[in-house]
């Protein structure tokens, strides 16, 4: 039985007529929509602290292709911690809000059922009694509200739960009891699909999908039916397969609402293939950039920057597979044509660009000071000027954009970031003051997997939103890029002495905050996370026992 999972979709309709037509897959024979279409789909199965779920990410992953095809623009994330899911709530919210059109909310992942609200559970909640909820999970209600704020005027929601505790509790909690009077009416223009009756359970299914959402995949293939015959189909069939669990709908949102129309069947696509392999060791190249000293004297030095990029580029040659002259070394500790002057960093950029092959892998490390003004993220190389003047500092600083910009321009198919510049203002960096990584970086250094800007790629951050990274004193780094190096060097192997993708971030994650922890005190915070889009990360193989075995 599926107790403890959770799948919802909100689709947010706004009845306006948006005169740009959203691209559909060609192949599915869909007539393109004049209304603008955003999804998020966050799934959720890696829980720290409770039972991990198989089918979340399946889910997610299907639903995003599903979506995909109908010519939404998707966001995505998975395994979110509570900070990771807000924050893209708020972004899509944000997009909504700015672009109009029909919004759509997907989540794969554990929920919990109190009082008649539905609370979403990120990976890192601790739930050990009722009072926790608040703390740890994410009331489907503030999902509610943000995407009402974007001022749309009609919403649906799919719930796929159990509505019932996947944690165990006390005896003082009623969370599961009858006395639950079920969920409130939805607000007006708002439909909500149930999977099963208040306080039932809904299967997991035995296949990749859960039932519901398995059964609502299907459906959704064919086109010219309203949202409401689709959920009224799939609630017909599940009952049918499962003989005791009874979806059903609460609400209207006043009008048709159609995923696809077309005078054929809509071809639901399966996932995008995801990479597994790097490519060979002739076609992996790095450029490494490590800022220690600045020649304006109002940027305070840093103390680990430089051997941070000397580390990683020994590393990448020893145990990445990566050849020692395709790893291109800018740092304040070589000599003047490899300083990382705002000049040196541009010119290798645009000489990469006719040296790393289409069907390569370029990775890109920055440590060093970062700054963001009005909205904007910028990498701050040797010889900058610190100044809040926007145009003065596109001309001294380096845009996190100018950067992407050339990247897409080599046309190179694979892309790896290191950034360890997570700060919004030079002063104090990662060295003193309080400097937390902003939501501009984030985004500045993501590629469009689904629009094909890239095949995949993978950032992985010194530290979280919000928070800052601090250097590691004992050993003149940056707690992050030293932890990036023992990762590779075979600490971060998994059970078959691989290291891979998910591997690295998993040991990274886990062992710097421990270590600044260990070092600074419980009260210091600092959680390195990855944005993967591509790349199937648990199968990504980096290095093996220390040392790589690159494609012949």
């Amino acid at each position: 039985m599926k107790n403890f999972y959770i799948a919802f979709l909100v689709f947010t309709v706004v009845l306006s007529t948006i005169n740009i037509t959203a691209q559909l897959d060609r192949g599915a024979g869909n007539k393109p929509t004049t209304e603008k279409r955003l999804a998020l789909v966050i799934g959720n199965g890696a829980y720290k602290n409770t039972i991990t779920l198989r089918t979340a990410t399946n889910d997610a992953a299907d639903m995003t292709a599903a979506l995909t095809n109908f010519g939404f623009e998707v966001m995505s994330g998975t395994d979110q911690t509570k900070q990771q899911m807000t924050l893209l709530i708020q972004q899509f919210s944000d997009k909504l809000a700015q672009q109009g059109g029909v919004g759509l909310f997907f989540y794969a992942g554990h929920g919990v059922r109190a009082n008649g609200v539905i609370s979403l559970i990120p990976v890192d909640a601790k739930i050990n009694e009722e009072k926790d909820i608040e703390i740890g999970g994410i009331n489907l209600d503030f999902v509610l509200n943000k995407v009402g704020s974007a001022k749309n005027s009609q919403n649906i929601v799919i719930l796929d739960t159990s509505l019932n505790n996947p944690f165990a509790w006390n005896s003082t909690v009623s969370r599961n009891n009858k006395v639950d009077e079920g969920p409130k009416p939805p607000p007006p223009g708002t439909l909500i699909a149930y999977p099963t009756a208040w306080g039932n359970v809904s299967s997991d299914g035995s296949g990749r999908n859960g039932l519901y959402t398995e059964e609502l995949l299907r459906q959704m293939k064919t086109p010219d039916r309203p949202i409401e015959e689709i959920l009224r189909d799939v609630s017909t069939e599940v009952r049918k397969k499962s003989k005791s669990q009874v979806p059903w709908v609460s609400g209207s949102i006043g009008r048709d609402f159609y995923l696809g129309k077309s005078t054929a069947a809509a071809k639901v696509e399966p996932p995008p293939k995801t990479v597994s392999q790097l490519p060979g060791k002739d076609k992996r190249w790095a450029l490494v950039i490590g800022v220690d000293n600045y020649t304006d004297s109002s940027i305070p030095d840093l103390g680990g920057a430089a051997n941070d990029a000397k580390a990683l580029a020994k590393a990448l040659e020893k145990y990445a597979g990566f050849p020692a002259d395709q790893i291109i070394l800018l740092a304040t500790t070589e000599p003047p044509e490899r300083q990382p002057t705002r000049t040196n960093i541009l010119k290798r950029l645009s000489n990469l660009k006719g040296l790393v092959p289409k069907d390569g892998l370029f990775l890109v490390s920055f440590a060093g000071h970062g700054i963001e003004r009005e909205n904007k993220a910028f990498l701050i190389p040797s010889d900058a000027t610190s100044t809040d003047d926007i145009s003065l500092l596109e001309d001294t600083a380096l845009s996190v954009n100018k950067i992407k910009d050339q990247i897409k321009a080599s046309g190179v198919r694979q892309v790896l970031f290191l950034l360890d510049a997570c700060r919004n203002d030079p002063n104090g960096g990662r060295a003193d003051s309080i400097n937390p990584l902003s939501e501009a970086y984030k985004s500045g250094f993501s590629f469009d997997v689904a629009n094909q800007e890239v095949e995949a790629f993978a950032t992985i951050y010194a530290t979280s939103v919000g928070e800052r990274a601090f250097e590691y004193a004992e050993k003149k780094q940056g707690y992050f890029s030293w932890a990036i190096v023992e990762g590779l060097s075979g600490k971060a192997a998994n059970v078959n002495g691989q290291i891979t993708l998910g591997s690295l971030v998993k040991f990274v994650s886990d062992q710097v905050p421990k270590m600044v922890a260990i070092d600074m005190g419980s009260g210091k915070k600092q959680k390195p996370f990855a944005q993967i889009e591509g790349y199937k990360a648990d199968e990504l193989v980096l290095s093996v026992g220390g040392m790589v075995k690159p494609k012949p």
